[in-house]
């Protein structure tokens, strides 16, 4: 790899990182209508609205979850990728720490202690922005 692109390359990684950090490497997952909070009491109940509401989410070319209050949420494989490519790149803004923080995140099966307003909030001092 030339300087030129290793220098491109680690601009795109430094600025993804910080961009995953700032959402507390939270997303969206194809399938996460079900996490829908102004559904749920209907989708307890009822078999078909539930495969409907996945397939609307997943194949709507809108974005639904904000108009059903579906929330970010943290993807056990998703923490895994980002880990790994932290684990690879060691230059990364603040790595120490949030690496420590995905491992544990990893070790809970992507079900970490949300804090307020409902983010995931890596280390004592939040996302980094």
């Amino acid at each position: 790899m030339t300087e030129a692109v290793t220098a491109r390359f680690a601009a795109v990684a430094d600025r993804v990182w910080r961009e995953l950090a700032a959402a507390g490497f939270q997303g969206s997952d194809p399938y996460d209508g079900l996490n829908s909070r102004l559904l749920a009491p209907v989708l307890r109940r009822s078999r078909p609205a539930r495969l409907v509401v996945i397939q609307g989410v997943k194949r709507s070319p809108l974005d639904l979850r904000p108009l059903l209050r579906i929330p970010p949420g943290l993807n056990p494989k998703g923490l895994a990728l980002v880990l790994h490519g932290a684990a690879l790149w060691p230059g990364l803004p603040d790595a120490d720490r949030h690496r420590r923080w995905l491992a544990d995140a990893l070790l809970c099966g992507g079900k970490m202690v949300l804090g307020k307003y409902g983010s995931a909030n890596p280390g004592p001092s939040g996302p980094v922005k």
